[in-house]
């Protein structure tokens, strides 16, 4: 009887690895000996089953708060994890791609590295002594790297894109169903000790909006955090499988599960890119069927005059924050222009550095701010003119999928052109950035470029 459930069991590999993934969720919702509880349990399955790293590595990249898993530990967990799916697709010689924007991205990081050390050895731009540039420029460079190692093995044959799928799912799901308990139960729900008061202390995450709930955190410390890995995660679905047209059932998902994220983290940015991609979603989706698009079109409008006449506009404008003291846009709009008027052209040509901006904004508005939250000036404000090259080859890059990739991956493809260009106009940037959810930008991108043999 055993072997042959083991023998059933080796048959359907995503059913083992969705276990190990689930006791790794267990393990952080948990927390029962402390924060590192899930990092230690990931290790350790690993170590019984090496296999399981990339999937493993997923979990802990979207768990940035919980009873088992915070602080320090989050990065730790990608790192181990990420360090060694890197080592052993290196090992094996797997090739991860696009390897030219990795190396590409490796040079611009490390010229802002070096403009780092010239700013603050030479007397120019200071450097944040709570920010060091070159632990910030490794971080990137790994999340870049891990990234594009762990995209390929995702998608690298039937199985693997399968067990991936199941993943995700699960994962969205968890990440649903403490924002729902969140939002019923309290704010602070499944969060460690440390992020249940840095969530009570901000006031955007304990009073109600218009819709009688908090911005929720999900398994994150911000909303848009959390909101931002669920859609990485949900758009990994296509780009893993890069099947030849998309699938109804995935829109919906999508457009469900993309409207509640937008209702319950109030992201301005965040709603702008949820619109634009499930516009994107659609048109592929019905093609060339005008009717079905005017239908749609016009059963959207519907919907939308009914929620504008049922709720108070002001009410909703104050829940988006883009009035009063609460609004994210007055900060941004003091660090926008303040960024203008300050830098000088040579700050835009050459960059100042990885640790700059924390210095310039607790100096200019008294707030220690590490970006101006738009990547039109982040960018070259940090990496100068290499940085906006970059930015420009990658949207060469984007653009040939799109052209050339009739697939699914071809769609995700346009869709990051929304989140790099468009999104990112009003947030931090997340294709140079040095936290996890970078890790999973670049999973993604890796994913659009695997080989089509290996695609079912």
């Amino acid at each position: 009887m055993i072997e042959s459930v083991l023998f059933w069991l080796d048959g359907r590999p995503w059913i083992t690895t969705l276990f190990a993934c689930a006791l790794v969720l267990a393990l952080a919702d948990a927390g029962i000996l402390g924060n590192a509880d899930a990092v230690i349990g990931a290790i350790v399955l690993v170590l019984i089953r090496p296999a399981w790293a990339p999937w493993l590595a997923l979990v802990v990249a979207t768990i940035q708060d919980a009873p088992g898993l915070a602080g320090i530990w989050w990065y730790v967990g990608v790192g181990v994890l990420g360090s060694y799916i890197t080592l052993a697709g290196m090992a094996a010689k797997l090739r991860p791609r696009p390897a030219s924007w990795g190396r590409v991205a490796s040079v611009v990081i490390l010229y802002a590295m070096a403009v780092s050390l010239i700013q603050g050895s030479l007397g120019g731009h200071p450097q944040s002594i709570h920010r060091n540039p070159l632990l910030v420029g490794g971080l990137i460079l790994f999340m870049v790297w891990s990234g594009l190692y762990t995209g390929q093995i995702l998608a690298r044959n039937a199985a693997s894109v399968r067990t991936t799928v199941f993943v995700i799912f699960l994962l969205v799901f968890h990440g649903m169903i403490v924002a729902l308990i969140q939002a019923f139960y309290s704010p602070t729900f499944l969060a460690s000790a440390h992020g249940a008061i840095d969530i009570e202390s901000a006031v955007q995450l304990v009073v109600p909006t218009v819709f009688g709930i908090p911005r929720l955190t999900g398994t994150f410390l911000t909303p848009n955090g959390f909101a931002l890995a669920m859609l990485l995660l949900l758009l990994l679905v296509p780009a893993v499988r890069g099947e030849t047209s998309v699938r109804p059932a995935y829109t919906g998902v999508w457009l469900v599960s993309g409207g509640l994220l937008s209702m319950i983290s109030f992201s301005k940015a965040l709603a702008i890119f949820y619109l634009i991609s499930s516009w994107l979603m659609l048109f592929r989706l019905f093609g060339k069927n005008r009717r079905a698009i005017l239908l749609f079109m016009f059963a959207s409008a519907l919907v939308t005059g009914a929620v504008l006449w049922w709720m108070d506009l002001q009410l909703l404008s104050d829940a988006f924050r883009l009035t009063g003291e609460l609004g994210g846009t007055s900060y941004r709009s003091r660090a926008w222009s303040l960024t203008l008027s300050d830098f000088r052209w040579e700050d835009w040509l050459f960059g100042t550095g990885l640790a700059y901006w924390p210095v310039f904004f607790q100096h200019s508005m008294g707030e220690s701010l590490a970006d101006p939250h738009s990547w039109v000036l982040s960018v070259p404000g940090t990496f100068g003119l290499p940085g906006l090259l970059f930015y420009l080859f990658v949207a060469y890059g984007l653009v040939s999928i799109v052209r050339s990739d009739r697939s699914e991956r071809g769609l995700v493809a346009s869709i990051f052109l929304v989140l790099f260009f468009i999104k990112d106009l009003f947030s931090m940037p997340s294709l140079l950035g040095n936290t996890p959810l970078t890790f999973l930008v670049w999973v993604g991108i890796s994913a659009l470029r695997a080989p089509r043999s290996t695609i079912n």
